[in-house]
């Protein structure tokens, strides 16, 4: 599963957009979406709807991938720990 800020970063390389062009349009700092398409920062709700609209894509599919994202994380994290339990058994 990808993180959101990929998907980001691809769609802003394949209009020619710069991350802190976004940021100045949506009103946000620059290291903020730096930090999102490096996958250190989580997408939000308020983020997803202001660079959905502002790019005009669906306003919810960053935070449907970020959800994604989170669930393929947490069920990792879960495998690794019932592959540990069984082992002890």
């Amino acid at each position: 599963m990808e993180h959101p800020g990929k998907i980001l970063e691809r769609i802003l390389v394949e209009r020619g957009i710069s991350k802190r062009e976004l940021a100045i349009r949506i009103g946000e700092y620059p290291q903020l979406l730096g930090d999102i398409t490096l996958g250190k920062r989580k997408m939000n709700p308020s983020l997803s709807i202001r660079i959905g609209r502002e790019l005009g894509i669906e306003e919810d599919c960053l935070m449907i991938a970020q959800t994604q994202f989170d669930l393929a994380q947490e069920r990792a994290k879960l495998d690794i720990v019932e592959q540990i339990k069984e082992k002890e058994r």
